[in-house]
């Protein structure tokens, strides 16, 4: 019971002992009184039950977008892999051993890398092809997006505070460039 409920009861007993009354308000409010508390259990265990599956859905999507053994693809122009501007040429990415939120972008002569965060996103369909989507404002190219082949999730990667500033001065134009599975 809550204080005031325990207050109230308390009360209510006083005021029955002093008025002769000996037990049909007591049973009464105790009745009452485990009904609201059942109902409050219930309340709040509906509400548990329903965080516990939210909870397990979200710890499950990031899981779902994943890059087994990497992505390889080529670009013809420089980019942005946050901070980090790559030249044009061969790239791989994969995801770090370390935090699976992180992909590393690696060139294939292993001279140019990056380590960006990524949020998993969500398709209706598995994707048909791999593919890596940039977003190029003005003359910079950003890289936006990796989706695998065979999977409804992908990774976005997160905009930099370049990225926003550009953003605000140019209209976006949205490209992809085709990628293989390593």
């Amino acid at each position: 019971m809550e204080k005031n409920q325990l207050r109230q009861f308390v009360q209510l007993t006083k005021r029955c002992i002093q008025s002769g009354i000996t037990d049909a308000p007591i049973e009464q409010t105790h009745a009452v009184n485990a009904n609201e508390n059942l109902g409050d259990l219930m309340k709040n265990a509906s509400k548990l039950v329903v965080r516990m599956g939210l909870l397990s859905l979200l710890s499950v999507m990031p899981l779902a977008a994943q890059i087994v053994n990497g992505v390889n693809f080529t670009t013809s122009f420089p980019f942005y892999a946050g901070n980090a501007r790559m030249p044009a040429g061969s790239y791989k990415i994969t995801q770090s051993d370390m935090d699976e939120s992180i992909l590393q972008i690696q060139s294939a002569d292993g001279v140019h890398s990056a380590l960006v965060e990524f949020i998993p996103t969500h398709s209706g369909q598995p994707h048909a092809h791999s593919d890596v989507t940039f977003h190029k404002y003005g003359d910079s190219e950003f890289l936006n997006r990796i989706w695998v082949q065979g999977q409804q999730y992908g990774m976005k990667v997160d905009a930099t505070k370049a990225e926003t500033k550009a953003a605000a001065n140019a209209k976006v134009v949205e490209h992809s460039l085709s990628a293989s599975l390593r």
